[in-house]
C-alpha cells in the first residue's frame, strides 16, 4: 500500500466567481486593431513552446529518477508467494467482463493487471478448480470459462446445475439412469461423525497442542505443559498470566505465576511499575508434605526475591508466610481445574 497513490485527491475549495454581466451588444466597445507583427508573434510562441517542452522533459527525467529510487529491491521470492483474492465472473449482476478485487484494499483490478503473477486454483461454494493454463505471460490471456475442462480441472464430481447439459439416452436402463442422477446431484458425501458432540463450558476455552493443553479464562491465561517421561499424567509445569490490577501496587500485583510441579517450586513475577525497567520477583521452595499436613511451617531459607524499587525494605516474614500459604491454595485450585479439563477431554475422546 505504500506504493499505491491515494485514490482520493485532496479537496480544494474554489472561490465562487461572480456571474458575468451580460451587456447589450450595442453598448460594448469594439477592441482596437492588433497592429503587432504576426511573424514576431509566431517566433515568440515558438520560443514559449520550446521552453515548455524543455520543462516537460526535465519533469519527466525527474519523475523517472524518483521511480528508480523508489523501485523495490530485487525479490528472490517474486511470483512464489501464495495470496488469495476475489474473482468476479460475468454470470450475474450485469457484469460483462471478469475482474479482480484485492481484499486487503478493496480496490478493483483488471484481468491483465501486473498486480498478480499467476493463478493456481479457484474455488467457490460449489467446487474447486485447478488452473491448467500457462501464466508466464500474465493473466490477460487466461480463459476464465470454468466449464472448459481443458483449462480447468475440477476437484468434486459433477458441475453446478446451471452448467449441466446432459441428455439421457433412450437406451439407458433404470439403474444407469439412477446412477447418472447420483453423479449429477452429488458433489461430496461426508460421513456422519462417529464421536459424540463435545460440550465445553463457556467459562473456559481449551485447545490441544502437541506439547500441552492451553486454557484461556477471563483476566487470566493458564498454560499447562506435559511430558511423557514424568508422573502419570505428564504434567510438569503450570503457568498463569494475569492482567494488571490498578487497585494494587505493581510490586504486589502478580503478572505471571509458575507452579513447577516436579521441582516443587513456585515462581512469582510481579507487574512492571511506571517508569521501571525491571519487575519484582519472588521464589518459593515448597516445604515437604510432612510439614504441610496440620499446619504450614515457614522456613525463610526456602524463599528468595528481588525488589525492583530502590531502597525498599525487605518484606516481613509474616507477609511472606501469608503469601506462600495463599500460593499453595492457588496451586491446588489450578490443579483442580486442570484435572476437570482433562476429564472433559477424556470423556469425549
Amino acid at each position: 500500500m505504500t506504493r499505491i497513490n491515494c485514490p482520493f485527491p485532496e479537496h480544494e475549495e474554489k472561490e465562487e466567481e461572480p456571474p458575468e454581466e451580460i451587456l447589450d451588444p450595442k453598448y460594448v466597445l469594439k477592441p482596437p486593431l492588433d497592429l503587432r507583427s504576426k511573424f514576431l508573434l509566431q517566433m515568440e510562441q515558438r520560443e514559449r513552446d520550446k521552453e515548455l517542452a524543455e520543462k516537460k522533459r526535465l519533469e519527466e527525467e525527474k519523475r523517472k529518477a524518483i521511480e528508480e529510487l523508489e523501485k523495490p529491491p530485487f525479490d528472490e521470492l517474486h511470483g512464489l508467494r501464495l495470496h488469495a483474492w476475489v474473482l468476479i465472473l460475468p454470470e450475474k449482476r450485469d457484469i460483462k467482463e471478469p475482474f479482480f478485487i484485492e481484499p486487503s484494499s478493496g480496490y478493483r483490478y483488471e484481468i491483465n493487471s501486473p498486480q498478480y503473477s499467476g493463478i493456481e486454483s479457484i474455488w467457490n461454494d460449489t467446487n474447486y478448480w485447478v488452473n491448467l493454463q500457462d501464466c508466464s505471460n500474465g493473466l490477460g490471456e487466461i480463459d476464465f470459462n470454468l466449464s472448459n475442462v481443458a483449462n480447468w480441472e475440477h476437484l468434486l464430481v459433477g458441475e453446478p446445475i446451471n452448467w449441466r447439459k446432459t441428455n439421457p439416452q433412450d437406451d439407458m436402463d433404470e439403474d444407469e439412469m439412477r446412477l447418472m442422477e447420483i453423479y449429477q446431484e452429488k458433489h461430496l458425501d461426508m460421513p456422519m461423525p462417529w464421536s459424540m458432540a463435545i460440550n465445553i463450558s463457556h467459562d473456559v476455552v481449551q485447545t490441544r497442542f502437541p506439547n500441552g493443553l492451553r486454557s484461556t479464562c477471563y483476566k487470566r491465561t493458564l498454560v499447562e505443559e506435559f511430558a511423557p517421561y514424568v508422573q502419570d499424567d505428564g504434567l510438569v509445569n503450570v503457568l498463569e498470566k494475569f492482567n494488571r490490577d490498578p487497585s494494587k501496587k505493581a510490586s504486589d500485583d502478580v503478572a505471571t505465576r509458575e507452579f513447577a510441579i516436579i521441582a516443587k517450586e513456585i515462581h512469582l513475577k510481579f507487574h512492571y511499575d511506571k517508569g521501571k525497567v525491571t519487575a519484582s520477583t519472588r521464589d518459593f521452595i515448597k516445604p515437604p508434605m510432612s510439614e504441610m499436613s496440620d499446619r504450614l511451617i515457614f522456613n525463610p531459607d526456602l524463599t528468595s526475591g528481588y525488589e525492583a524499587e530502590m531502597g525498599a525494605k525487605p518484606p516481613r516474614q509474616l507477609n511472606l508466610f501469608n503469601l506462600l500459604e495463599q500460593q499453595i491454595k492457588e496451586e491446588e485450585e489450578s490443579l483442580r481445574q486442570v484435572r476437570e479439563i482433562e476429564e472433559q477431554v477424556t470423556l469425549y475422546k
